[in-house]
């Protein structure tokens, strides 16, 4: 009689014990999970990129291997952001399934810089003299436009009538 209390009471509980098993087990077979990697364009890791799920704004960073890991989520379709200064974000979608993990591996474009360089100087002192050489620092008269003018032609092959004004030869 004793022995078969034993047996019923040992029966009962590995049925309690496989059912807090299974339980746990079902719980954890409806959860899945999202891995990957983030690289440059040559394969290189980007080691603290963010890596955001928009539906549920949940957020890790890659750690030295370029890796991501998250867990514990619900099954569906999630958009994944990927994210690295000096590089054009990733959108990618990825559907988790319970009790699998999804990959997502992201290889980050450089963002293109385009930057516009405004270099000023003050003007040399000497250039004007050196560049009209009739205006000898002083105002030009009449005279010294005509002249000028003169010269002006003579370098771009240009000739003058005889009423002083300018024809193209």
């Amino acid at each position: 009689m004793y022995f078969s209390k034993w047996l019923g009471f040992r029966t009962l509980l590995t049925l309690a014990a496989c059912l807090v098993l299974s339980l746990n087990a079902s719980a954890q077979g409806g959860k899945g999970a999202i891995r990957g990697r983030v690289s440059d364009p040559s394969g290189g890791a980007l080691i603290g990129a963010e890596i955001i799920l928009q539906q549920n704004d949940a957020s890790v960073v890659s750690d030295a291997q370029g890796q991501f890991f998250i867990n514990n989520l619900e099954p569906g379709t999630y958009t994944v952001e990927i994210s690295y200064v000096g590089f054009t974000a990733a959108k990618k979608d990825v559907v988790v399934v319970a009790g699998q993990t999804a990959n997502v591996d992201a290889k980050l474009e450089v963002a293109s810089v385009n930057l516009e360089v405004l270099v000023t100087a003050e003007r040399a002192a000497g250039e004007v003299e050196e560049i009209n050489p009739l205006s000898g620092g002083c105002q030009a008269s009449a005279s010294n436009v005509m002249k000028a003018k003169a010269n002006m032609c003579r370098c771009v092959g240009q000739r003058r009538d005889s009423r002083t004004r300018l024809s193209m030869v």
